[in-house]
């Protein structure tokens, strides 16, 4: 069976037994794929304290909504068959983005910051010795071109916070290295060093999908003002997405859809898409390359899952300490259900916690055909893609189209 047959399967998953089932009613072929499942049920009982603790910190956050999850791979699910429990480990780490890093930095220079609850936060991760990690901190900003000063700072920052001498925060509730200052620079140093070499490959990837999502954006918006219909809007962006694109993005498909349902009945929407309410700016573009990079963040978040910093832990759950609003608001829209991981074909893909009404909108608006079994393996077999080529062709196409309606 193919991966995206799988995925097909646990796309019908309503709750984490639903996952279970399936993983073992297609026990041989989730095996050969070695398929990792990591499954969210606000209905089941917490079965690992520690991510209720750390989820229930202000502003930190995952890819999940609810801290309930169970973990599913080959030997988890044939020892829940046989009546056993298989043991498995698991690994986290709380990273910072660029404004929590800045708050970071600000408090560790001045005393103060400007982040609601950020002290009492950050007092907590240290007293609680959670696992800190900058690696996310760095590819966002690396991914951004970003080399700046403040970039520097705000990185020296956090290996000072994860070099904490305990002994002497203990006494005196202060943050101070157990390096020196010039040790901890180098370390910075030697950590960009083994960024730009080691890390590269997923630097690109970011870069790519960060023009993936702003083509998805541009193509909501051109959608929004070309069409009036809610039934045209949507089938444009189908459409657009697998004839450009050669991939439905789901999530994002889904987001689209709320965004011109929510409009078609004048009910408010979240704050992120108002850069796409009104009148087109002079500084649009430059809008949507910032609300691209939100929603490819939660993407690099997702691909971080496998990176497993712990080569022996089974399962590797990032958290995000963000003070960011618009990507607080897009990790809110993009909540899993189910997060897979194909190791065999070095895939992962969300299933997102998709209502009802998602569904039933593709099936009344006859674009079910899109969603096929035949479709999904034509795109595959025919996905290359110039993404710069159709992000400058449908530019072109939008502003010839405001120009018309302006």
């Amino acid at each position: 069976m193919k991966f995206y047959e799988l995925m097909d399967k646990f796309n019908q998953s309503k709750n984490t037994k639903d996952t279970f089932e399936i993983y073992n009613n297609n026990f041989q072929s989730c095996s050969e794929h070695k398929l990792e499942i990591i499954s969210s049920d606000k209905n089941m009982a917490i079965n690992l304290p520690i991510l209720k603790e750390i989820m229930d910190l202000p502003n930190i956050m995952t890819i999940f909504e609810y801290p309930n999850l169970a973990f599913y791979n080959s030997e988890i699910v044939l020892g829940m068959v046989d009546g056993r429990r298989a043991p498995f480990s698991l690994d986290y780490s709380i990273s910072f983005e660029s404004n929590s890093a800045r708050y970071l930095h600000d408090y560790l220079t001045t005393g103060t910051c400007n982040g609601k609850n950020f002290e009492t936060t950050l007092h907590t991760l240290l007293e609680r010795n959670y696992n800190l990690d900058p690696m996310f901190y760095m590819i966002e900003n690396s991914a951004k071109d970003n080399k700046s000063n403040k970039f520097y700072e705000n990185l020296y920052s956090i290996k000072k916070l994860m070099t904490c001498d305990m002994n002497y925060y203990y006494k005196t509730k202060k943050i101070k290295s157990v390096f020196t200052d010039i040790e901890v620079q180098n370390i910075v140093k030697e950590d960009l060093y083994h960024l730009e070499n080691k890390f590269k490959p997923i630097i690109d990837k970011a870069k790519e999908q960060q023009l993936t999502m702003k083509i998805i954006l541009l193509a909501m918006t051109f959608a929004r003002y070309k069409y009036t219909n809610e039934k045209e809007q949507v089938s444009y962006l189908v459409k657009f997405m697998s004839e450009k694109l050669k991939t439905i993005f789901l999530r994002e498909l889904f987001i689209a859809i709320n965004y011109f349902y929510f409009e078609k009945i004048n009910k408010e929407k979240p704050d992120f898409f108002n850069p796409l309410n009104g009148q087109v700016e002079s500084n649009f573009f430059k809008k949507l390359d910032g609300m691209a990079w939100d929603f490819t963040l939660v993407r690099q978040l997702e691909m971080y899952f496998t990176s497993k910093p712990n080569p022996k832990a089974d399962f590797f759950i990032p958290f995000l300490f963000t003070y960011d609003e618009g990507l607080i608001e897009v990790m809110k829209m993009f909540y899993c259900k189910d997060f897979l991981i194909f190791h065999k074909d070095r895939r992962t893909i969300p299933i997102p916690s998709i209502n009802k009404f998602n569904m039933e909108k593709i099936e009344e608006y006859g674009l079910s055909h899109y969603f096929t079994e035949e479709a999904m393996n034509n795109r595959l077999q025919n996905n290359i893609v110039d993404f710069e080529k159709v992000f400058n062709e449908l530019k072109n196409e939008f502003i010839e189209l405001r120009m018309k309606t302006n």
